[in-house]
């Protein structure tokens, strides 16, 4: 495999794609010719849609068109009547991907639907929040939901990455991979940007200093569970402002288990780890972060006090 000088430009074969099984098998049979359009979605960055979209490009041998559905050029109908239809319309077999399609204005989505229909380009789109996309759109899709990269998958595409002929070539401090997978939450293009930090800089001493960086977050553990047991909802603000939620969760939850008392008659940590299972699920489900930060604060509240 011939590595690009960034790693993060790289776009593996379909033969490569790590975590995709069930998707590939499931698209295997399609031909260029009899290829559905696609639906892509995960509420997570780096779960390889666009890798899934570019690798499948070219194991049909088509081009590939990227458009980016998100800024105010490219939401609204004009968009879609006068840059996506006629290229759809032109009569050549090509992929055309509509990155973060959920952003597309309602009229402009139903102006989609009807490129869809009257079209021999083959359409796949990534979305951040299904919900979002029309269900006559959905309903003329396959549609398939990417979770974050397992750990071991993960490792094993770094290892790939970092490797020649099956063995590691960087003088990589120990534990390196598995630091950068733990702290990444299955975001792979975010493993690999960490990856190749590493690999650039120079000397043990400041890549272990980059590696235990990646888990630091300006928060106090502390003084958030003071403010909750006040019923101060300064700890929104706390949480609102402390940096990557999915961290600031890992500490608090630490800190729960460390600290906070349980016994037969008042559970609080049992209640904690209940409200941090469920911010969990609403953020991987796509709702705002500023959502599932509020509804996180206002449930420990109602918990408070918890004794820590």
């Amino acid at each position: 495999m011939a590595m690009p000088d960034n790693w993060v430009d790289y776009r593996p074969q379909w033969h490569e794609l790590a975590g995709m099984d069930e998707i590939k098998t499931h698209l295997h049979p399609y031909t260029a010719f009899d290829m559905p359009h696609l639906l892509l979605s995960s509420p997570q960055p780096g779960t390889g849609k666009t890798s899934l979209a570019y690798a499948l490009a070219i194991r049909l041998d088509i081009p590939l068109h990227l458009f980016n559905a998100s800024s105010k050029r490219t939401r609204g109908i004009e968009f879609i009547e006068e840059d996506v239809g006629p290229l759809a319309r032109c009569g050549r077999e090509m992929i055309i991907l509509l990155d973060e399609a959920d952003q597309l204005t309602p009229a402009a989505q139903m102006a989609l639907k009807g490129v869809m229909e009257n079209c021999g380009a083959i359409f796949i789109l990534t979305t951040n929040n299904v919900a979002k996309v029309d269900k006559p759109i959905q309903s003329r899709c396959l549609v398939f939901n990417f979770k974050p990269f397992r750990k071991d998958i993960a490792k094993e595409w770094l290892e790939t990455l970092a490797s020649h002929n099956g063995e590691v070539v960087y003088d990589l401090p120990s534990g390196t991979l598995d630091k950068i997978a733990d702290a990444h939450h299955g975001d792979m293009r975010a493993m690999i940007n960490s990856l190749q930090t590493v690999i650039t800089l120079k000397g043990e001493e400041d890549r272990t200093k980059f590696l235990l960086s990646l888990y630091s977050i300006d928060f106090d553990v502390k003084l958030f569970y003071e403010y909750i047991n006040d019923l101060d909802w300064f700890a929104f603000e706390m949480m609102h402002t402390a940096g990557d939620i999915r961290n600031t969760l890992k500490v608090i939850t630490d800190y729960a288990i460390e600290n906070i008392k349980t016994n037969s008659r008042d559970s609080k940590k049992a209640d904690v780890l209940h409200h941090i299972a469920n911010a969990y699920r609403d953020f991987y489900l796509g709702m705002p972060e500023k959502v599932v930060v509020a509804a996180f604060c206002q449930n420990m509240l109602e918990s408070a006090p918890l004794y820590p």
